[in-house]
């Protein structure tokens, strides 16, 4: 089977993390797409505009049997039509409410992204399958494709990478801070849900030690932050936030939207506990306690839950801990990779 492959390297999913984990398994004959991993240059037009690559991968067409543009919501606009005997699969990555919106309007980065999306708004019906990785994505999007072809396949994490390091911590002795909490990323984080519960926190669990691993957060909520006592990390190594993340006792994830979060997936293989903000209606498919799901805005019962959490002795947290390590190794990339793979074949028999 020859795939070609349409993504983006990211640069700061680092070596072991994010969606190009699955390449290592599916085994793309050609990839195409900006790779910020070896610093190359695109172009101007390219990097605004990143479905131009769909028209450089048209060369392609008589040399593969199935193309996946990975990142959707990026790269999807002419492939479909493009390949019209060839099968055209996209994987979205972006929450429901972000992917609606793609869905309505397309790129809005200028009028050029205005008008592809124009002559192309039935894309998504004529794709021969698309990729979501949660249940809310799929309802979005099976407004404008039939549902048969829409297939739920979560994010996955390297879990062999995860698991290794996780024992040599233990050989090394390193022990859970019984009062730590740590938060990763800035992408769609609800920063005045996260302020809200640090000041109050404060004030009623002063011994509770709030680590931030932030780059990009603005530097007015920085200070204010600062001032509440939390520490920053916006230089981190690979190996230290493996190191934050399995000696804390909660990963704290409030959001306004999610979909796939890569450290989610390494917080659980890590054996670190996950406190999210219920975004999906009350039906994410990992459930309780693995995830324990907190109320959007709501501050008070969000504490409740962190502090139902950090009272737990150190062997309650650790059977915690071993659960969610059991969990992770169902989002394994080999796994998710294979589940890719059935879809592919799954197109190729038609």
């Amino acid at each position: 089977m020859k795939v070609l492959a349409i993504l983006t390297r990211f640069k700061h999913h680092g070596e072991h993390s994010g969606y190009k984990q699955i390449l290592r398994y599916i085994k793309p004959t050609f990839e195409l797409g900006i790779n910020e991993d070896d610093g190359s240059e695109v172009g101007v037009l390219k990097s605004k505009y990143q479905w131009l690559f769909e028209w450089q991968s048209f060369r392609f067409r008589n040399h593969v049997d199935i193309v996946h543009v990975m990142y959707g919501e990026d790269y999807l606009r002419f492939s479909p039509y493009l390949f019209r005997r060839i099968p055209v699969v996209a994987t979205f990555h972006q929450p429901a409410a972000s992917l609606e919106r793609e869905i309505s309007r397309g790129d809005l980065r200028g009028k050029v992204g205005r008008l592809t999306h124009l002559f192309t708004k039935n894309r998504f019906d004529k794709l021969s399958a698309a990729i979501v990785t949660e249940k809310s994505q799929k309802l979005v999007l099976s407004k404008v494709m039939d549902e048969d072809k829409i297939y739920v396949i979560p994010l996955g994490v390297h879990l062999s990478h995860f698991v290794e390091a996780a024992q040599g911590f233990v050989l090394d002795g390193l022990k859970q801070n019984p009062n730590q909490i740590v938060t990763i990323g800035n992408w769609l984080r609800d920063w005045d849900m996260y302020r809200a519960v640090v000041k109050q926190c404060k004030i009623t669990h002063p011994d509770w030690e709030f680590h931030l691993v932030n780059r990009r957060i603005e530097r007015p909520l920085r200070d204010e932050l600062n001032s509440l006592g939390v520490i920053f990390h916006d230089n981190i190594s690979d190996q230290n936030l493996k190191k934050l993340i399995y000696s804390s006792s909660v990963h704290f994830l409030p959001v306004l939207e999610a979909s796939g979060n890569n450290a989610l997936f390494e917080s659980l293989a890590l054996g670190c506990r996950i406190v999210l903000t219920d975004v999906f209606k009350g039906d994410f498919f990992i459930e309780n306690p693995a995830v324990m799901l907190h109320p959007k805005g709501d501050t008070d019962n969000t504490i409740d839950i962190l502090k139902s959490i950090m009272v737990l002795s150190e062997i309650e947290k650790e059977k915690v801990s071993d659960l969610c390590r059991s969990v992770s190794k169902k989002y394994d990339w080999k796994e998710v990779a294979n589940r890719t793979l059935e879809v592919y074949k799954s197109l190729l028999k038609k």
